[in-house]
């Protein structure tokens, strides 16, 4: 089916599953995987938003039952419930076709009210979604046989639909995942852990993930997991164990600090580098302005504003102003 960018519409989804795939407690990383009908179509970097202020089914049953007694659905019990008001942007951590219909899926870090109200949707649940949205996607250059992956914490899920299809290629994928311990690598364990090439058992975004297609490096902020520090000093590394040159292609997500360092530790060494950017967004639209970045400009200041929702949130990292007021 051809795409189009701005095919942009309120889809309807049924969860297909909704579970942690990291151990910890403390902010636990999901993977949500829904299913749509196959209008449905996306590009790696373009995202969508989720409204949360719809509570799932499961939510209705337990206000129901609430002290053993029924207790009807109502606004007032809504807001006890602190209901999100605001629809919430996630990436598109993979899509494809499966059995006639798209399935998509979101990985994403349960840290408050909305990813609180989004873990507890069950399978068969429905949810409403708006997208796809974003107007800059990932994209390849014209010759390139080495590509660097890095991903910041949760920045990692704005990556693996984009990775997905370079496997699919046949790119040799270098990926550095960095998380403050451990248990919040947003990957499966048996993955950072043993390396093993059986992934079955795995979800579609993760299969294709083995060690035969991706060359993985970890980095956690307290050392419980591969290199002890951040993911640019990995990078560095990676840069280090085998110059670049034109045919490298480097993408990242994650903190905007980390993209600083990325990006000039790519331009120095004259890399292709495409970052996606997460800034706050409230519409996802362009209405709300709260987006906004600022990036290299020909005119008399040398920069102009930018939305990262609808001009983004994919840039070349050359054209992005690192150091905003």
């Amino acid at each position: 089916m051809a795409h189009h960018l701005d095919n942009k519409a309120v889809h309807q989804a049924e969860v297909l599953s909704n579970r942690p795939i990291s151990a910890g407690k403390d902010q636990p990383n999901y993977l949500l995987e829904l299913k749509l009908d196959r209008s449905f179509t996306a590009l790696p970097g373009q995202f969508i938003q989720i409204q949360i202020s719809e509570p799932p089914l499961t939510t209705h049953r337990e206000l129901e039952h609430q002290n053993g007694e029924f207790q009807p659905w109502t606004v007032e019990a809504e807001l006890d419930h602190k209901t999100p008001l605001l629809n919430r942007p996630f990436s598109l951590a993979d899509l494809r076709t499966v059995d006639g219909f798209t399935q998509a899926s979101v990985l994403y870090k349960v840290r408050g009210p909305g990813t609180i109200r989004l873990s507890q949707f069950r399978a068969s649940d429905n949810l409403t979604l708006f997208g796809p949205l974003g107007s800059s996607v990932f994209t390849l250059p014209e010759r390139v046989d080495r590509v660097v992956m890095v991903g910041g914490g949760l920045g990692l899920a704005g990556l693996l639909f984009w990775t997905n299809g370079l496997i699919e290629k046949g790119l040799p994928v270098t990926m550095v995942a960095g998380a403050p311990t451990a248990e919040q690598i947003p990957l499966p364990k048996k993955l950072w852990s043993q390396r093993t090439s059986d992934t079955r058992n795995l979800s579609n975004v993760f299969s294709r993930l083995g060690p035969e297609a991706v060359n993985l490096y970890v980095a956690t902020d307290d050392g419980s997991a591969g290199h002890k520090g951040f993911v640019t000093e990995v990078f560095d590394q990676v840069l280090a164990e085998k110059p670049p040159s034109e045919r490298w292609a480097v993408y990242a997500c994650g903190p905007w600090a980390m993209l600083r360092l990325i990006a000039r530790a790519a331009d120095e060494a004259n890399v292709f580098c495409q970052v996606s950017l997460e800034e706050m967004m409230a519409c996802g639209i362009g209405a709300c302005q709260a987006c906004v970045i600022k990036v290299r400009a020909d005119n008399q200041q040398g920069w102009q504003y930018k939305l990262c929702c609808t001009q983004g949130p994919v840039f070349d990292a050359r054209t992005i102003v690192w150091d905003q007021d």
